[in-house]
């Protein structure tokens, strides 16, 4: 059977693996327009901040490739998705490489063996279509963003283009965990760093007024200026940037990071007659099967059913786009799984101290009933919130001591009412459990098995 995917990310990559496992005679061709092998965003910011080296950040190389007999066409931008002719077809030429190669890269050569050929017009038939072609980020309509020294922050090549000339002073638009693991890599590199956010508080999607008043007073401790309920209306300069101007202020800078949001790629679906829904994500279904026939979807680009609401959702973070890669494998393939449903775990260290947040936050449910906060504020680098439905865990925000969060992510999956129980932290289950029942980003595994 013939296999092709869209996209290289990890819902991508894991759905080739999984493929492969349950199919050892299946041809797999996974077709992106990275020139890069497979690499994880996640630890763009600890490059940035020089703590890891580049290839620190790949997690399969070229040799890993061939070793499972998966076919990738590297740099090779999707044309479109013809469905009733089941083929996808390929631009002629490779465009220019986004950032430079590492030495292993996995990329696509004439001569490489990878099996499909470059440059040329290219017609993929499949079998099976699987699009997990990710997300892109946000771009918001403010006069300035082409000035040289706007980036964003989701490819190798960003961070790469942001080291080559570090600045004295840098802007960060936006501070979800992104904008905010952004700003910390270059303030671990000597850069004057301010953080402007339009809502009323940081992170304002995964924290509640609580936590994120802790987490920006130990931004600020550390020489961020963070700025909130502001409004960026230009980005000025002659052919780079010079300064950003919200609505209160003007900011001198050499650098400016936009970290606003990210959109599903769903384009590409969209024009091939595949049910997109207005927030932009793919259809899907609890086999991520999309509207038409052997199309299956996954990762960043889809919206899924979220665990806690069974509602559609979108929640672009790695350990969903795993689940629901090996989960559109294992349909694709003829074996049948159900997607238990997404969830929101951020885990991220601000300097020091460790902050996580999983499931919805308390301002999101102020208006429902049979809503109980549970907060337990530490000192100034420790604080537990806890958010009840009914005697049922829905969300939960730990800063600094992280070590009690196992239990109530356990209770939270599983479902568990806790009407009786008030106390953080018995019956912890082991970590092993915790991966076994849901799986975990790895950084989140790692910081779960650190501190438990």
């Amino acid at each position: 059977m013939r296999f092709v995917i869209i996209g290289n990310g990890v819902a991508g990559n894991t759905a080739a693996s999984t493929i492969r496992k349950l199919d050892s005679q299946a041809e797999i061709t996974i077709v992106t327009d990275q020139v890069n092998s497979f690499y994880t965003a996640c630890a763009l910011p600890h490059y940035l901040a020089g703590e890891l080296k580049k290839r620190g950040l790949f997690v399969k190389t070229r040799e890993d490739y061939r070793k499972e007999r998966v076919k990738l066409a590297a740099g090779r931008k999707v044309l479109s998705i013809v469905p009733a002719d089941k083929k996808v077809t390929l631009e002629k030429k490779e465009p220019q490489a986004r950032s430079p190669v590492p030495p292993d890269p996995g990329s696509l050569r004439e001569n490489g063996g990878t099996g499909v050929p470059a440059c040329e017009t290219v017609s993929l038939d499949y079998d099976r279509l699987i699009i997990a072609a990710g997300s892109r980020p946000s771009m918001p309509p403010i006069e300035g963003v082409g000035l040289t020294g706007v980036h964003t922050f989701k490819y190798l090549d960003d961070a790469v283009q942001v080291l080559r000339s570090l600045p004295q002073t840098a802007v960060v638009v936006g501070t979800g965990p992104i904008g905010v693991e952004a700003g910390i890599a270059l303030n671990k590199r000597g850069v004057k760093v301010h953080l402007i956010e339009f809502m009323d508080r940081i992170m304002p999607r995964i924290f509640d007024s609580g936590p994120s008043s802790m987490l920006r007073a130990i931004l600020e401790q550390h020489g961020i200026e963070v700025f909130t309920g502001e409004r960026v209306l230009h980005i000025v300069g002659e052919g780079k940037v010079e300064s950003v101007v919200t609505d209160k202020r003007t900011i001198p800078c050499q650098l400016v990071i936009m970290a606003a949001g990210m959109r599903a790629n769903s384009e590409l679906a969209k024009e091939a007659g595949i049910g997109v829904a207005a927030r932009g994500g793919i259809i899907v279904n609890n086999q991520m099967a999309t509207s038409v026939p052997d199309i299956y979807a996954c990762g960043d680009c889809v919206e899924a059913a979220d665990l806690i609401t069974g509602a559609p959702s979108m929640i672009q973070l790695w350990h969903n786009a795993r689940e629901q890669g090996e989960v559109a494998a294992h349909n694709a393939a003829g074996v049948p799984r159900s997607y238990s449903g997404s969830i929101n775990i951020t885990s991220l260290d601000v300097f020091d101290t460790h902050a996580v947040s999983f499931g919805t936050i308390a301002a999101d449910l102020a208006q429902q009933e049979g809503i109980e906060v549970i907060e337990k504020p530490h000192g100034d680098h420790d604080y537990h919130l806890l958010i009840l439905k009914q005697g049922q865990v829905v969300g939960a925000q730990f800063i600094g001591d992280v070590q009690d969060m196992g239990a109530v992510l356990y209770a939270l999956i599983r479902k568990d009412r806790l009407s009786e129980r008030r106390e953080f932290g018995s019956g912890r289950p082991t970590i092993a459990m915790l991966q076994r029942e849901y799986r975990l980003s790895p950084f989140l595994s790692k910081k779960i098995k650190h501190q438990g």
